[in-house]
């Protein structure tokens, strides 16, 4: 595999990446938005109506949502401005993280978000990327690198945009090499669709 710079979607696809969120699920995810596209969730747990675990976009801004209250950053649809959301610092007894967008490294904004299950049913809970986890709201957007941590703060993914040697994309987990993210796009491509090819 050749590591890539990033990895870019249609809009027509989206990336389940088989680990649920919990209450103490945190992320770091770097990314550039190509095009407006209102409610298009660029990762998220849950469908629509069973949101808990949410990073969106919604009447040009960024969203990253938990239940009734949510983190807001204006939204510049610019490949060329690239974005970091970092969520830290889950404390266990309110359930709550701390929730940040970066913009080409410069924060713009944060703030404390309820991290709570409490309206997200069990099944419900697998994290997928480029969509909501039923294949709905699918966004267009580039990962450059995306990190996801459990509540005793265990690295639970780190994606590696790759493609092989046919020229076909992949997402590698990094920290698990066994574990490739390649087969979705293979086994599932008519279903989740063909992400974009690149040089």
């Amino acid at each position: 595999y050749e590591q890539l710079e990033y990895i870019e979607s249609t809009g027509t696809q989206y990336m389940p990446l088989g680990v649920d969120c919990s209450e103490g699920t945190t992320v770091e995810l770097t990314f550039s938005h190509m095009v407006y596209g209102q409610s298009s969730a660029i990762f998220a747990a849950g469908h629509w109506n069973w949101y808990c675990f949410i990073f969106c976009t919604q009447n040009n801004y960024f969203e990253y949502c938990s239940n009734e209250n949510k983190l807001l950053a204006k939204a510049d649809y610019d490949p060329e401005v690239r974005y970091t959301l970092r969520t830290s610092d889950y404390n266990s007894s309110t359930k709550k993280v701390r929730a940040a967008i970066s913009s080409n490294g410069v924060e713009i904004a944060s703030m404390t978000v309820d991290n709570s299950l409490k309206y997200l049913a069990a099944d419900k809970r697998e994290i997928s990327l480029f969509g909501m986890n039923n294949g709905g709201n699918k966004s267009q957007c580039r990962i450059y690198a995306m990190k996801i941590w459990d509540g005793n703060k265990t690295l639970q993914r780190d994606l590696v945009p790759c493609r092989n040697e046919k020229g076909e994309w992949a997402i590698l987990n990094g920290n698990q090499t066994a574990m490739m993210f390649y087969w979705y796009q293979i086994a599932n491509k008519k279903a989740l669709g063909q992400l974009k090819p690149s040089d």
